[in-house]
């Protein structure tokens, strides 16, 4: 498990054990991070650069036959979310439907998707791929004119934990890059796209092929 699936594993035990002080009968959690970056690009220049982040945390106890979801950041203390989670369920309705499922049917083994690639790609790259995507368009016989193009790389991992046993983590990447363009002139024009993206940033397609 890498440092992050830890860190994100943590943090999910430490809401489900807070979930049983603040009296649930049974708990489970969702701790989420995500990265990303994107570059968008049109007539050979830069547009627009943006990075984003993510770091949430989700909580879902059983009181008494009763059930309540709570979300927050990962500022938000776990005591306090579980105490907020564990008030929502006690005016809840009851919901004998919804339930944990039974430790013997949980899973034990988990099979490797290779959803994972650490190759860090730079900002400086992305602007290389979606300025080389939007050129290799533009070389195509017939367009006239470049909507733009795009190449974007991120990243995300979540954990579940819950008081049953459970613990799994799902962690991947995806990068990819676009481009849009018009045909033909006047009332004549027409626009289309295409784009490549996969899990491996060595698995996406050439820009000349897209």
């Amino acid at each position: 498990m890498s440092d992050q699936n830890q860190l994100l594993l943590d943090r999910a035990t430490a809401l489900v054990e807070a979930a049983a002080r603040a009296g649930a009968d049974a708990s489970d959690a969702v701790s989420v991070l995500s990265r990303s970056r994107s570059v968008s690009v049109r007539n050979g220049v830069v547009e627009n650069t943006d990075a984003s982040e993510g770091d949430s945390l989700s909580l879902r106890v059983f009181v008494d036959g009763c059930v309540a979801s709570v979300a927050a950041d990962v500022s938000t203390p776990v005591d306090m979310l579980a105490q907020r989670a564990v008030s929502m369920a006690r005016v809840s309705p009851q919901d004998k439907y919804n339930t944990l499922p039974d430790a013997s049917m949980l899973a034990k083994e988990f099979a490797d998707l290779d959803k994972n690639d650490p190759t860090e790609v730079l900002t400086e790259k992305l602007v290389e791929n979606a300025l080389a995507v939007e050129a290799a368009a533009m070389d195509v016989a017939g367009v006239t004119g470049s909507m733009g193009g795009g190449a974007s790389a991120g990243s995300s991992g979540m954990v579940l934990a819950s008081s049953n046993g459970f613990s799994g983590y799902y962690e991947g990447t995806g990068f990819g890059f676009s481009v849009s363009v018009i045909a033909g002139e006047g009332t004549k024009m027409e626009r289309d796209y295409d784009f490549s993206s996969a899990s491996h940033f060595a698995d996406l397609k050439g820009t000349e092929e897209v």
